[in-house]
């Protein structure tokens, strides 16, 4: 989460600059977003999960565990990436979203 608050901080001030602007609408912004987070939470935790599955001595065989584990680590991901964009979106600085995105992290 931490790591994309300063891209989704600079993302924010394009989108306050198109929506004065009036180039596209809010909910475009926001779809995009989600989609291409989803896609990106989707190979990340792909890479993650083969490299790790297997490295822990885990089943060798593609079975409901695996599947699981694939899907709580890609909902995980997801999870804090728009928990991160949430921060950023909603609070008055990046620092902030910062300080308190450390916090949440800490927390769990």
């Amino acid at each position: 989460m931490t790591t994309s608050l300063p891209f989704v901080s600079q993302g924010r001030n394009v989108f306050y600059r198109e929506r004065q602007s009036n180039m596209y609408a809010p909910a475009a912004h926001s779809l995009s977003l989600a989609v291409f987070e989803l896609g990106y939470s989707v190979v990340l935790s792909s890479v993650f999960v083969h490299s790790f599955y297997w490295l822990c001595g885990l089943d060798g065989h593609y079975t409901r565990a695996w599947l699981w584990f694939w899907a709580f680590m890609t909902s995980s991901v997801l999870l804090w990436s728009y928990i991160g964009q949430l921060l950023v979106f909603r609070l008055p600085t990046p620092q902030m979203a910062e300080l308190l995105g450390g916090g949440l992290a800490s927390l769990s």
